[in-house]
């Protein structure tokens, strides 16, 4: 048997003092540390984003198949024609602990777009502020999706532009003074208002907004949503306990514009 070429002869030193063994008919190649770590994160924001639009798939197939939430597809439906925002806030993180029920209810936000129908002029804004990295870069890479700062103060909320507002599970107390400070949306997916009103226990001025919502008021329609899990889904977490609350003169806006010429 042949013996073993010695390569120590062919070993050099770089000015770092790492060793370099160049290969047989081919030149050395090192990457830097920083090229090193640049590469690893792009491969990782690569694989997060491959795996969170396969967890969204999944999710979307669960949603369309839920006839439990035919009252937000028939709200969204009648007002498509004059919907121009979709406003997400609560969401959750899609890496974090209630990442199964946040992909979910993102899951809802993408088949509101599709009854909409018009995905390139409906502006999608998310705020929350247990986003992550990971959760901002995969959100902002959809086209007109943007992910904006939830403890500023927004001045296009004060617009007259007519808004979806989705909000599932969002605190009380965040839901009250959204709405006590902006222009009211004409669609409202959010938790049981007049449940939660009716377990408060003292004085309820802070949350006089919600009252706007009530079907007694005359403004807004209101249908809850009953929707159990199936199969382990978790759908029955994600939509517990909450309600459609669709604005009557903006459903009365949108016949009349799709009857005009």
């Amino acid at each position: 048997m042949p013996r073993r070429k010695n390569l120590s002869k062919n070993i050099q030193l770089s000015d770092d003092g790492w060793a370099i063994i160049p290969g047989r008919n081919r030149a050395p190649m090192r990457l830097t540390l920083e090229d090193q770590l640049e590469k690893l994160s792009i491969t990782a924001t690569e694989a997060d984003h491959a795996r969170l639009d396969r967890e969204l798939v999944k999710a979307s197939g669960e949603i369309r198949e839920e006839a439990t939430l035919s009252s937000l597809r028939d709200a969204v439906r009648a007002l498509k024609q004059i919907t121009k925002r979709v406003l997400v806030l609560g969401l959750g993180s899609l890496v974090g602990a209630t990442a199964s029920s946040s992909m979910l209810q993102l899951a809802m936000v993408v088949e509101v777009l599709e009854l909409l129908g018009r995905k390139e002029e409906i502006d999608v804004v998310f705020r929350d502020p247990a986003f992550t990295g990971v959760d901002v870069a995969f959100l902002e890479k959809h086209e007109r999706w943007t992910v904006e700062d939830a403890l500023k103060k927004h001045a296009k909320d004060l617009e007259t532009t007519p808004t979806v507002l989705i909000a599932p599970h969002l605190d009380f107390d965040v839901l009250a003074a959204h709405l006590g400070s902006t222009h009211l949306p004409i669609l409202l997916l959010s938790n049981d208002l007049q449940h939660y009103m009716d377990l408060r226990i003292g004085d309820a001025k802070e949350f006089d907004v919600f009252t706007k919502f009530y079907a007694s008021q005359g403004d807004y329609v209101e249908k809850l949503l009953v929707v159990q899990d199936k199969g382990g889904s978790g759908i029955g977490r994600a939509f517990n306990d909450l309600g459609v609350y669709w604005r009557k003169d903006a459903v009365r806006e949108d016949e009349v514009k799709n009857k005009s010429p």
